[in-house]
């Protein structure tokens, strides 16, 4: 169990309203499990403002019935899995059936560039789309980035820059900050950091370190995630640093090559695994178009 303070969701509820103006006049849609953490911010922000909400009820939607909800009841704010957003993006509603609806965010999985450029290019691609990234650790969400057009020619859309509680690090194994362009771990701060791991101290302090460049005991949380800055400070997630491996001598970030060989036209998903025994050992890619 991941230990979140009241105080921690608190501020992330504090962020989510101020970035996206939710107020009195908006419904959000939720559509989450309800023992999920994205649950929690598919209806507080409109509850806390007094808008309302839009329940899915016991009964998972297909793509029509989601559709149909947006429509008939005029959402105006909505969360979408990465995944059931690019499923929903092959026949999207008509645009006059959700001239209630200004924004949706999406997140879980990587956002590809080529499934933005179907978005922008559709009949929906007035409204606007958010790419949202987050461990539970760090309350539900801790990074977005606003689409833009610039976005489609990337192979996966990068995950944005914090929320304003939220600081954001990308450090070596030494814990030295990674000078921009360089590859490094993701480490986020900030007042919505959980309080760790529930009867499990060691693993707790494995991943909640003590922030390098604070005084006051603040700490930082360890993603295990591959990333680089840019010079506009937005952060690119690249994969796994758990995905690293070892081939005659060389330390190799799987994510790395994944990343590069999304860049190639037509491909779409990439995976790359080392594979055979001893002198035989080689990297594999497998690509999807």
């Amino acid at each position: 169990g991941v230990a979140i303070s009241h105080g921690a969701l608190c501020s992330h509820l504090e962020d989510f309203i101020g970035t996206y103006g939710i107020g009195e006049t908006d419904k959000q849609l939720q559509s989450s499990t309800i023992n999920f953490d994205v649950s929690l911010h598919e209806m507080l922000p409109a509850l806390l403002c007094g808008g309302q909400v839009e329940m899915r009820g016991p009964q998972l939607w297909d793509l029509a019935t989601t559709s149909r909800h947006l429509a008939e009841e005029g959402v105006t704010f909505s969360r979408i899995p990465t995944a059931y957003w690019q499923q929903w993006l092959r026949e999207p509603p008509a645009a006059q059936s959700l001239r209630a609806l200004r924004q949706i965010t999406v997140g879980g999985e990587g956002l590809p560039g080529d499934a933005l450029r179907q978005w922008r290019e559709g009949p929906l691609g007035h409204i606007r789309l958010d790419n949202l990234y987050g461990p539970t650790e760090t309350t539900v969400a801790c990074l977005y980035r606003q689409t833009r057009a610039e976005d489609i020619d990337h192979a996966i859309v990068p995950i944005g820059a914090p929320y304003g509680s939220r600081t954001v690090y990308v450090l070596d194994e030494a814990g030295n900050e990674v000078p921009v362009g360089g590859l490094g771990e993701l480490c986020i701060g900030g007042e919505t950091l959980a309080r760790g791991y529930l009867n499990r101290a060691a693993q707790t302090a494995e991943k909640f370190i003590p922030d390098p460049y604070r005084t006051d005991g603040a700490r930082l949380y360890r993603t295990g995630d591959l990333c680089r800055r840019r010079e506009d400070g937005t952060i690119d997630f690249l994969g796994r640093l758990d995905q690293q491996v070892k081939l005659r001598g060389f330390r190799i970030e799987l994510g790395e090559i994944e990343a590069v060989l999304r860049q190639v036209a037509g491909v779409r998903e990439a995976v790359v695994e080392l594979k055979g025994e001893g002198e035989g050992r080689r990297l594999v890619g497998y690509v999807s178009g």
